[in-house]
Formats: structure tokens, C-alpha cells, sequence
């Protein structure tokens, strides 16, 4: 006498109930996954442009016998052009509304306080191998500008710390205005100095007189939000965005 084992499987509306099931996860988890990524990605791209500007200023001085010294054969005077013998630039940008830069780049992330920038400025504003744009704004060329934080009484600044040797600002839009323009989420601010093997410190860092801790900014957890210090947010936390999640 045969004896038949009962086989079970799932039904269709059994599968059909875990289909939904998955989706549904899927649907709820995948925006928090994709803002992950993006913020991620943003980050590697600031910290990779960091590193770039730097050796590419170092390589710079050194190449024009200035080692650590942007003052030195007048090297700010046309310092795009400059860049340009270093920097994989595919062009300069002629002062043309929308040429390089878009005319408004927003400082707040919801978009605001619209903080209208003049950058397309000729001889300023170039495009690199990647389509991202950058603007060189020289605002002393002997590089004798103080922006350094005030120290507290129990947080002393090094001397090699302080930003006393400013001598303009460089601002990039990594994405090249494909998307959104606001200061902290694809435009970022750094500081320009004179100062050996750092010529690029992140606007609102620790040791900047704009620091995003003293002045409660980049902070739209807390109200309070101006993108052009993020840079020194994302900077001082590892490379990492933690200000928005959305």
C-alpha cells in the first residue's frame, strides 16, 4: 500500500500578499537609501576637491619657485590662469548672465533667503574636466586679510591655525547648476590663504571667524541655516553631511 506525502506550497494570493508586502518596504525605505547616497556622493566630491585645490596650489608655487607663498611673482594676478598650467580647466567663463553661473544661488536650504551672486565675472569663473564651476573671488592680493575665530578663554587657537592670511574665497557648484543652487547642498564656499601646504580652508570651519558653531548656522535641525558655512560642518564631522534628511 502506497502512502502519498502531503505537499505543501504557497498559494497565489499568498505570494501575491508578500509581493505587496516587499513593495511597500521597498517604496518606504528606498528615499531614506537614495538621500543616504546622495549625501554620501556629495561629500566625497567636496572632500576630493579639497584635496585637488590644494596640491594643485602647492604644485603651483612650487613650479614658480614660490614654494608656499601665493604673494610671491604677483601669482594671484590672473590666478585663474594660472590654476589653468595645473587644474584640468575645459574653459574660462566671459561675464554673460548664465555663461558659467546661474544669477541667484540660494543660502538657505528651503530656499528662502535668495542671495542673489554676481559670479559671472570675467576671468573668475572656470569649468573643470568634471562640469563642476568655480568662482575665485580675490579680496586682497597680498594675502594680509585676518578671518580668524576668536579664541575662548578655553579653547586657545594655534597660532598655525589662524586664518591670518586670507586673500580671497573659492566657491564651487559640484554639479554644475543641474540642480538645486543652494550653499550647502551642491555649492560649497572655501577659503582662499596664504599659508604653506593648507592654501584651502572650508568657509565656517573651527578656526574661521564664520565658524557654524559659534554663529548657530548650517543648523536646520535647530531654525537656523546658511549654507556658505557648511563646508566647515561637513569638514570638522569626518566628511560627513548630518544637517538635512530630506
Amino acid at each position: 500500500m502506497k502512502i502519498f506525502e502531503k505537499k505543501y506550497a504557497f498559494s497565489l494570493v499568498e505570494i501575491l500578499i508578500t509581493v505587496s508586502i516587499i513593495s511597500v518596504c521597498i517604496t518606504l525605505c528606498m528615499p531614506a537609501l537614495l538621500l543616504s547616497y546622495k549625501k554620501n556622493a556629495t561629500a566625497v566630491v567636496l572632500k576630493d576637491i579639497y584635496k585637488e585645490l590644494n596640491i594643485t596650489i602647492t604644485n603651483l608655487t612650487l613650479r614658480n619657485g614660490c614654494a608656499g607663498d601665493l604673494v610671491c611673482k604677483d601669482l594671484l594676478t590672473n590666478f585663474t590662469n594660472h590654476l589653468s598650467s595645473e587644474y584640468q580647466i575645459n574653459k574660462t567663463c566671459i561675464e554673460k548672465n548664465g555663461d558659467c553661473w546661474n544669477n541667484i544661488v540660494y543660502s538657505d536650504i528651503n530656499k528662502n533667503n535668495a542671495h542673489i551672486v554676481n559670479y559671472n565675472t570675467a576671468g573668475n569663473n572656470f569649468v573643470d574636466s568634471k562640469d563642476r564651476i568655480y568662482n575665485i573671488e580675490i579680496i586682497d592680493a597680498s594675502c594680509n586679510t585676518d578671518e580668524s575665530e576668536n579664541a575662548s578663554e578655553n579653547d586657545t587657537v594655534p597660532s598655525r591655525h589662524k586664518l591670518k592670511n586670507v586673500c580671497g574665497y573659492i566657491t564651487v557648484d559640484i554639479d554644475g547648476n543641474k540642480n538645486t543652487n543652494v550653499f550647502g547642498i551642491d555649492v560649497f564656499k572655501f577659503v582662499l590663504t596664504n599659508t604653506r601646504n593648507s592654501y584651502i580652508y572650508p568657509y565656517g570651519g573651527k578656526y574661521h571667524n564664520q565658524y557654524w558653531r559659534t554663529h548657530n548656522t548650517c543648523e536646520p535641525e535647530e531654525g537656523h541655516f546658511n549654507g556658505e558655512t557648511c563646508s566647515g560642518r561637513i569638514m570638522e564631522e569626518n566628511w560627513k553631511i548630518n544637517y538635512f534628511d530630506k
